[in-house]
């Protein structure tokens, strides 16, 4: 049997319960940390995409209305075919110049708690189409 030798330091083996809880400490808090990285990446990519979707659905709203598709008078909350909760809303005005007028687009998306969370508005610059009508003596009937 060998006894130990007093001359050389004591080397242990192993780690302690103490090493093991405190790298599982820093662990969890480097996961919890990465949660949160990944929650907010995600919640920001659902604002980016509503927002993106808001800016199509004003542009293709406004190209209907210069096209004749939708009637160019004011409108107010109006739902969209494809999704009720998103809705759109026209407002026009007389423009900087005279025979001129100016359509403000605005689609909104509403939760189904009733909040609002993503809208955008797109102006544009038209010439008034009673414009064209008086000069082919047709009116506008309404």
């Amino acid at each position: 049997m060998r006894t130990p030798d007093r001359s050389r330091p004591y080397h242990r083996r192993g780690i302690t319960l103490f090493e093991v809880l405190l790298a599982l400490g820093i662990f969890l808090g480097a996961i919890a940390a990465i949660g949160q990285v990944i929650n907010v990446g995600t919640l920001a990519a659902g604002d980016g995409q509503l927002n993106s979707d808001a800016v199509l659905r004003c542009e293709t709203k406004l190209a209907e209305i210069i096209a004749g598709i939708e009637p160019m008078v004011a409108a107010e909350a109006q739902p969209f075919a494809d999704d009720a909760r998103w809705q759109w809303s026209l407002t026009v005005t007389d423009g900087p110049h005279a025979d001129l007028l100016q359509l403000d687009v605005t689609a909104t998306h509403n939760r189904l708690n009733g909040t609002q969370d993503a809208s955008f508005t797109l102006t544009r610059l038209v010439r008034d189409p009673q414009l064209y009508l008086d000069a082919t003596g047709m009116e506008v009937s309404q």
